[in-house]
């Protein structure tokens, strides 16, 4: 039931962690259950697909089970930043009532600790976008479906307002800091020579005016992980709650065009050029106050940002012996390089190119 084995855990931590998952589906009713692992990816979470006697599904998550990586980076920032944003079941439960209370398919939480390290949710089976994506699905009917989901949460964010002090706000710094992954891990990691300080600086201030540009746009309530593989399609379900949303334990204040990046552009899928245009006017009819000129630059320099930073995690979990991550590169850097033509983006692609070669965003076997 471990699904998540490139982490290193040691047999008295599987054994405990075992005992624990097994006296809290004894005590809710689920011990006898059919357990399926679920693949979990790059999550710090770990799943479990439960079947009971009577046909009935679930999905244990267990958001307690990540041994503390033996190789971990010490006395840098983006590590640490992004240690200080690492997911809880705390926001877990709060974010899923909030987009319950908005009408929103976040799965049902259905038991959980006291510890709150693990909980019984509602399964939405195995209708993933990115799985109906691959079987031929109209990529134009999801985006679409996943545009109503977006304007829902900015309409709601502002006629509802949060009573909830565990809700992040992502600003302008937010995604500033998280891109220091890039010099202060992947460089001299992948590629093993670190930009020195100034180098450092100029890529902070490269991001800066264009961050303050994308954030020029519509302020909405961001899940931060709005990924084809996250998106459910519930067709019995009517327009915004035929979209089953999870991995949300990092929503926020922000940007909504981040998420609309987000399902747009998937270094797993690529979405067709004119599912992509559909998308956009769409939202443009949704946001009337947003230009085709915004768009087209937010949306850019959000799925640059996040494809950079997915780089730079893979590099992460790589030095922290979390194997299989560096074979996601290519793919990464196939997306962000798609982005760096954009006109506005110039500055930032030379800086790329000086210090990141295509040999370290091509070799997905070792470092270079």
């Amino acid at each position: 039931m471990n699904n998540v084995l490139s982490v290193r855990e040691t047999a008295t931590q599987a054994s405990e962690r075992d005992d624990r998952i097994n006296q809290f589906l004894s005590t809710i009713g689920w011990g006898e259950a059919e357990r399926t692992a679920v693949k979990g990816g790059a999550s710090t979470r770990c799943y479990t697909r439960l079947r009971d006697a009577n046909g009935m599904f679930a999905i244990l998550m267990d958001i307690g089970f990540m041994p503390t990586p033996t190789n971990s980076i010490k006395n840098d920032s983006a590590h640490n930043q992004q240690q200080t944003i690492l997911p809880t079941l705390n926001n877990f439960c709060s974010t899923t009532k909030i987009l319950r209370d908005w009408g929103l398919s976040a799965p049902e939480i259905i038991a959980q600790t006291a510890e709150r390290d693990l909980a019984l949710v509602e399964d939405f089976g195995e209708r993933e976008y990115i799985r109906l994506l691959e079987k031929g699905f109209s990529a134009t009917s999801l985006l679409s479906m996943a545009v109503d989901v977006l304007a829902t949460l900015h309409n709601r964010i502002h006629d509802q307002p949060l009573f909830t002090n565990d809700v992040r706000t992502y600003s302008v710094e937010t995604f500033i800091s998280q891109l220091s992954i890039i010099p202060e891990i992947y460089c001299p990691f992948i590629c093993g020579k670190a930009p020195n300080a100034s180098e450092k600086e100029e890529f902070k201030a490269l991001w800066k005016p264009l961050i303050e540009q994308a954030f020029n746009t519509p302020q909405s309530f961001i899940l931060r992980d709005f990924a084809i593989s996250n998106l459910f399609y519930l067709d019995e379900r009517s327009s915004p709650m035929n979209v089953g949303v999870i991995d949300y334990e990092l929503a926020g204040k922000g940007p909504m065009l981040y998420d609309f990046a987000s399902v747009l552009h998937d270094n797993r899928f690529a979405i067709p050029t004119e599912a992509q245009e559909s998308a956009r006017m769409t939202l443009l009819a949704k946001f009337p106050t947003l230009t085709h000129e915004q768009l087209l630059l937010g949306e850019t320099v959000f799925c640059a940002i996040r494809q950079i930073e997915w780089a730079g995690i893979c590099a992460r979990y790589t030095q922290q012996g979390r194997e299989g991550f560096l074979a996601y590169l290519p793919s990464i850097w196939a997306v962000v390089e798609s982005q760096l033509t954009h006109p506005s983006l110039k500055q930032v692609k030379d800086w790329i190119d000086r210090h990141i070669p295509i040999s370290a965003r091509r070799t997905p076997l070792q470092k270079v």
